[in-house]
């Protein structure tokens, strides 16, 4: 059955505290409504989301083998003091990761493939989103195996060490554009010096 996380305020998640979906199951991570009357949001270093951030080194804050959805909400991986091991700093999927309204996956550095997102399956990406400021050996922002839809949304000011902010495995994996969604500014170094990298 599907689940639904409400954020009360900004949180700092340890190691031991990794959101793990499991194949079947269902997440919505979200932020409470400030106006709730019961569970109002505590608004923190935003004034409408809750910042989750990293707070030890580590594998991925989420990982997905269902279905994981992000609304609304901010996820931080503190990279200017931690570099996460392996693939996905801020999610691992395997599964659908869709990223939603005003959802921002930002400032996170992972010692394998992609900064922010390691996705093997389908990633929907709307507007209002915003994968920003991570980093990476290859795909600075998201590496896909499968699909990715971007209606919206943006990829930008990432930086890697050889390839793309958006990296596709093989032929086979499959991007759809539509809309307005908008990747630039994305760069890595070669020869000492900042190159255009955006959609490798």
């Amino acid at each position: 059955s599907p689940w639904t996380i409400y954020m009360l305020e900004d949180y700092t998640i340890p190691v031991t505290d990794v959101v793990d979906v499991q194949e079947g199951e269902s997440l919505t991570l979200t932020t409470a409504s400030k106006t709730d009357t019961m569970f109002p949001f505590k608004p923190g270093q935003e004034s409408d989301r809750a910042v989750i951030t990293r707070g030890g080194v580590g594998d991925s804050m989420l990982k997905n083998a269902g279905v994981l959805t992000l609304d609304n909400i901010v996820l931080d991986g503190a990279k200017d003091s931690i570099t996460a091991t392996g693939n996905g700093g801020l999610v691992n999927s395997t599964a659908v990761l869709n990223l939603n309204d005003e959802t921002t996956l930002r400032n996170s550095a992972a010692s394998g493939k992609g900064g922010a997102v390691y996705a093997e399956g389908t990633v929907n990406i709307v507007d209002g989103v915003i994968l920003t400021g991570n980093s990476a050996p290859s795909a600075s922002a998201l590496y896909l195996k499968g699909t990715l839809n971007m209606t919206g949304g943006s990829i930008k000011g990432n930086t890697g060490a050889a390839d793309g902010a958006v990296v596709t495995e093989s032929s086979g994996d499959v991007v759809n554009l539509s809309g307005s969604p908008v990747i630039f500014e994305n760069t890595y170094t070669k020869d000492n010096k900042a190159q255009a990298a955006n959609l490798y």
